[in-house]
């Protein structure tokens, strides 16, 4: 028995126009082809340029974010870690240094004061039990007259020094050290305050 009542049959032309292939609209099918794959791969070329590219955009800007903020953090820890050795040599070094140099910043004042008024009989002033400190200052003078003078009304670290009615000058060592530590603090303040408004 015969299957073919089946199958369709494509022997007979079921109406329309017959199309003939010629090598030229074969060719210029090939070309179209071509051209449309070419194209749609460009597409999805530029596509997928434009989807990595985004992606890289937003990683990058993360990883930027993360590393300011870990910059940010490693900057605030390293000021809490200074503040406590700033302190400590505020509270120390500083004084010891102000002390030291103290001896050498009168006799500046003094040849200062002395080019300007000329050997007119000058006083030092100091806080009581002070004096002996200073007898470097006499000797190194002697040929200006210098007296040193306890006054119980000043404190460690505070003199005045005083040449003939014309010109007085006044060292305090307490308050340039707390000027000191006041810029220490501001500073600090600053910093944390900088830090915080950037978190």
């Amino acid at each position: 028995m015969s299957i073919g009542h089946l199958l369709e049959d494509f022997g007979t032309f079921a109406g329309g126009n017959l199309v003939e292939m010629t090598d030229v609209l074969l060719e210029e099918q090939r070309l179209e082809a071509f051209e449309n794959g070419y194209q749609a791969g460009w597409d999805d070329s530029i596509k997928a340029t434009q989807d990595d590219t985004g992606r890289f955009s937003s990683e990058f800007s993360q990883t930027l974010s993360d590393m300011s903020f870990t910059y940010q953090e490693a900057y605030s820890g390293l000021l809490k870690g200074l503040r406590p050795l700033i302190d400590q040599i505020v509270g120390t070094v500083v004084p010891d240094i102000a002390k030291q140099t103290l001896i050498p910043r009168i006799s500046e004042i003094l040849d200062k004061l002395v080019a300007e008024h000329g050997r007119l009989p000058t006083v030092i002033t100091v806080a009581p039990g002070q004096s002996r400190a200073l007898e470097q200052i006499v000797d190194e003078h002697d040929a200006l007259p210098v007296t040193l003078r306890e006054d119980p009304t000043l404190v460690d670290g505070q003199l005045g020094i005083r040449i003939g009615d014309m010109a007085e000058q006044e060292i305090d060592l307490g308050a340039l050290l707390s000027s000191i530590s006041g810029a220490i603090d501001a500073h600090f303040n600053t910093e944390f305050s900088e830090q915080k408004d950037i978190a």
